[in-house]
This record gives C-alpha cells, sequence and structure tokens, in this order.
C-alpha cells in the first residue's frame, strides 16, 4: 500500500505546474548536488519551505556485499520528487538525474543564483547499452552479471548467445556491435582464461575493432580471474592504450563493490560519448 501511496504522489507532483519553490506539496524531497554546490545547497536548504523535506545522500560504508549505488537508487526511489541543484557537467548529480528518470520521480531543475528558479525536467532517460563478449563456459556467473545489469541497472544488454550454428553470425555480431555502439554504448569484455583463448570472443574484439573507429574509448574490459588483457588483445593486433581495466572477482566470489564501479564507469563512458567530454567527475 505504501509503494501505491508512493507512486501516486509522484505522478500528482509530475502533474503539477511547478513555478516557485512553495509550489511544491509536502512530501520528500532527494537533493541531487555535486561537492561544487555546497553555498548553493546551503542557500536552497534556507530556501525550501518547511514541508518540503530534503533527503541528502552521503557516501555509504564500505561492503563488498552491497554495491555502493544500490542505497543511491533505494533513496531515490523513496522520495517523492528529486531536486537538481547542479550544473549538467556534474556527472554523479546526472546519474541520480538519469535513475530518477527511469524510477518515474518527479525531477525539477532548481537555481538559486542568480535568482530562484525552478522547472520539472521531462526529458528521457540516458539510452544505456552494451554488448557483453564472454566464453560460454563463463556462461553462469556472467549471466548473473547480466541478469543484475537489465534488472537492477537498467543497462539493456546485447550478446552472441541468441546466434545459432547455421546463422550469417560474422555479419549478425557486425550489426549487433554497430547497432550498440552507434547510439553511444559500449562493448564490454568479460575475461577470463577460458575467453582468452576463445576464437568466438577474439573475433567479436576484431569485428568491433575494424568496425568502430574509436573503439578503444568504447571498450570495458572486466576481468573476474587472473587472465591478462594481453592475451587477448595481442591475437587481434589491437594495442588496449587507456581503454578500461576492471576486476571484479576474487576467487569464487563477485566482487560487488568492484563491479558496481564497473557498471558506474560504463555509465561515465555513455554520457561523455553521448554528452560530449564536458562532463566532470564531481562527487557528492
Amino acid at each position: 500500500m505504501r509503494s501505491l501511496w508512493r507512486t501516486w504522489k509522484q505522478r500528482r507532483i509530475a502533474s503539477l505546474d511547478v513555478v516557485k519553490l512553495d509550489d511544491l506539496p509536502r512530501g520528500h524531497y532527494f537533493i541531487a548536488h555535486s561537492s561544487a554546490d555546497e553555498e548553493n545547497l546551503r542557500v536552497l536548504l534556507e530556501l525550501i519551505p518547511a514541508h518540503v523535506e530534503p533527503i541528502l545522500f552521503y557516501e555509504p560504508r564500505w561492503d563488498l556485499k552491497r554495491p555502493v549505488s544500490e542505497p543511491i537508487i533505494d533513496a531515490i526511489a523513496a522520495c517523492d520528487a528529486m531536486l537538481c541543484l547542479s550544473s549538467p557537467q556534474a556527472f554523479w548529480v546526472a546519474m541520480e538525474r538519469d535513475i530518477a528518470l527511469r524510477l518515474k520521480v518527479p525531477v525539477f531543475e532548481v537555481s538559486v543564483s542568480p535568482a530562484v528558479s525552478i522547472a520539472q525536467n521531462k526529458s528521457n532517460p540516458l539510452d544505456l547499452s552494451i554488448y557483453a563478449s564472454y566464453r560460454h563456459t563463463d556462461n553462469l556467473p556472467i549471466r548473473q552479471i547480466i541478469r543484475f545489469m537489465r534488472q537492477k541497472r537498467f543497462i539493456a544488454v546485447r550478446d552472441g548467445r541468441a546466434f545459432r550454428t547455421g546463422d550469417v553470425w560474422h555479419g549478425m555480431i557486425v550489426d549487433a556491435v554497430r547497432m550498440t555502439l552507434a547510439g553511444g554504448g559500449v562493448f564490454v569484455l568479460f575475461l577470463s582464461k577460458d575467453s582468452a583463448q576463445s576464437l568466438w570472443v577474439k573475433e567479436e574484439l576484431r569485428v568491433a575493432v575494424e568496425a568502430i573507429p574509436d573503439f578503444r574509448d568504447r571498450l570495458v574490459i572486466a576481468v573476474f580471474d587472473d587472465a591478462e588483457p594481453s592475451q587477448v588483445t595481442s591475437d587481434v593486433h589491437f594495442d588496449i592504450g587507456e581503454a578500461l581495466v576492471i576486476r571484479y572477482r576474487s576467487g569464487r566470489w563477485i566482487d560487488w563493490r568492484a563491479l558496481d564501479n564497473l557498471i558506474v564507469m560504463i555509465y561515465w563512458m555513455i554520457f561523455r560519448k553521448q554528452f560530449g567530454k564536458v562532463l566532470t567527475t564531481s562527487t557528492q
């Protein structure tokens, strides 16, 4: 019942014509802000009416069993609306804004300088797409991660799992990779000792290298054992340069903190590609 009430209240707030802070109805409001907004945040907290309860998110405790972004998502979902106090260049605020839009939490852009202004953000969420390359012998842990990405982090995942013997799979890989990256998506190579020896994985990587001119800026290598990226990249004559490499598994266990870093960096790379390199990594 509480969830239905929250949903109804969020829809009601979204339907209102809010032109000043006093127009905001009673409720809990997540305040999205960056470290550069300290003074503006102080001003906003002095200006908001008493019936508006601000919710400020702070860094959670280190917990390898719980992704760091999970408390952020939970906090946003539990609020009636979001007040965004930042320029679009702050990545963490942009990510929080995107999460709110996906959860259909009303988002209001607020400025307090030189004058107070407020306007509802009715834009669409970011197109979050990746192409996942991995070997079938790693299927169990990878499918668990992909399921988490799809269900909990709003990421659309394409892979070669649907291809069958007899399909013109080379062309299908090219189409799938191009479709993903043409929309600003990312190629994620899930690397293990097994996948480093996989002809399929190497062919997927080769196709991506040949099809995408700026592929190095669109590549994330996610390593979950002692494999080294050079084991697969050298065979396709590709220098990874400064491509992002994240190790997210230790022994038998998935390091959820590192996996969450992987997902956050996917967000970052897609934001940077779709909105240019003006974004900053300002934190809370």
